[in-house]
């Protein structure tokens, strides 16, 4: 049960924890306190739950990510980067659009028609968001927008397991990327391997060898 829960919960709001998987050395003191916070949380549940291991809700978050995004974190982070470095002001990066695969759970809080055919409809947008055979549509959204649109019962949820997604001081937003003019890459704002507390490496999160086997926390 509390397996279905993490993985469920921690993949819908992935996003959230995108800092986790930034360079520790990017100088920029609004990312990094947001990126605490984040590791804070993480560490919670961490402490909190039986079942996962901390690496383990580390790579829930990884594999939610790019899931939802279809792009790796340090893919997603490379766009913002980009974004920041080419437009001043913080208008410029809110226009931020990628792709983003709903979860199921998600598509049946949403006001939907379904047609003759079988397929679903998002009735506020009239975007088709599930096929009739059943496969997820991918929509075309606003990246900050997409993270602030946990629904209500899912942050509820997540207030009962410690993790208060309405706070803003952790969500990652535009204006931490403002005025951003440190001349990194793709390599190296996205840290290859998040790092905690004590300086301990997790997972290989940025290769095949980093796939979890199931393994429970002991």
């Amino acid at each position: 049960m509390i397996s279905g829960i993490f993985s469920t919960l921690l993949g819908i709001c992935s996003g959230w924890f995108l800092y986790i998987f930034i360079d520790p050395s990017v100088n920029n003191k609004a990312i990094l306190k947001k990126r605490n916070k984040q590791i804070s949380l993480l560490q919670k549940l961490d402490k909190w739950n039986t079942y996962y291991n901390y690496n383990q809700l580390v790579q829930i978050v990884y594999d939610g990510i790019v899931k939802r995004y279809g792009i790796t974190p340090a893919q997603v982070l490379d766009m913002i980067y980009k974004k920041a470095t080419a437009i001043s002001g913080i208008a410029g990066l809110e226009d931020l659009n990628i792709e983003v695969l709903l979860d199921d759970e998600e598509i049946k809080q949403l006001p939907t028609y379904q047609d003759s055919a079988g397929n679903i409809y998002d009735s506020n947008t009239n975007q088709l968001i599930k096929d009739s055979s059943g496969n997820m549509i991918r929509q075309n959204k606003n990246f900050w927008h997409d993270l602030g649109s946990i629904v209500e019962w899912l942050v509820k949820i997540l207030k009962l397991l410690g993790l208060n997604l309405s706070d803003k001081s952790m969500q990652p937003a535009p204006a931490d990327w403002s005025y951003y003019t440190e001349n990194k890459s793709e390599a190296n704002i996205a840290g290859s391997l998040p790092i905690v507390v004590g300086g301990v490496i997790l997972y290989y999160l940025f290769s095949t060898a980093g796939k979890k086997s199931g393994k429970s926390k002991k």
